[in-house]
């Protein structure tokens, strides 16, 4: 396992723009998502916010895949991420967000050309350990269990598809 100081380094310096690139792209999903869903009603995502404070890897190994490679990174999340969702007049929020465990990136093929991978799948091998806090009128879920039925479907591999070099 190679030390991962120097993955950090470059984090720290890209973090501005890879959060607001990241919370471009979770608004966008996420309101068309609750704009699909009918059941949910009118759910509207007030805010998003990553925080200042960027992930931090704790150990990356590098493996060969046919073709590609696969990188694994033990991911320390503890960015002050906060959320805030209005259902009607009630006001939602989650903060205090944490996410910890191993995030693979699987790069194949590996091309001659530009853009030199054929596709980027990233994911957690396992599901990731996630602590946060409900605030506003969720925070009666902390009371009531409602934590886990969340964990689950912020867990679910199939929630985020995976990335190619030609998305936006």
């Amino acid at each position: 396992e190679d030390s991962a100081e120097w993955i950090n380094v470059a984090i720290k310096r890209a973090w501005p723009v890879v959060k607001q690139v990241l919370e471009s792209r979770i608004h966008r999903e996420v309101t068309v998502g609750f704009k699909a869903s009918a059941e949910r009603g009118a759910v509207k995502l007030d805010s998003l916010d990553l925080g200042d404070e960027p992930p931090q890897v704790k150990g990356i190994t590098v493996t060969e895949l046919d073709g590609g490679m696969s990188i694994r990174l033990f991911l320390d999340a503890t960015t002050g991420a906060s959320v805030h969702l209005s259902v009607g007049l009630i006001k939602v929020g989650i903060s205090c967000i944490a996410v910890a465990g191993e995030l693979v990136v699987d790069l194949w093929p590996l091309m001659g050309e530009v853009p030199m991978v054929g596709s980027c799948r990233v994911y957690f091998l396992n599901p990731p350990d996630i602590h946060y806090v409900f605030t506003g009128a969720g925070g009666i879920a902390n009371l009531v269990g409602i934590k886990q039925i969340v964990r689950r479907s912020a867990c679910d591999p199939h929630a985020i598809p995976p990335a190619t070099p030609d998305a936006p």
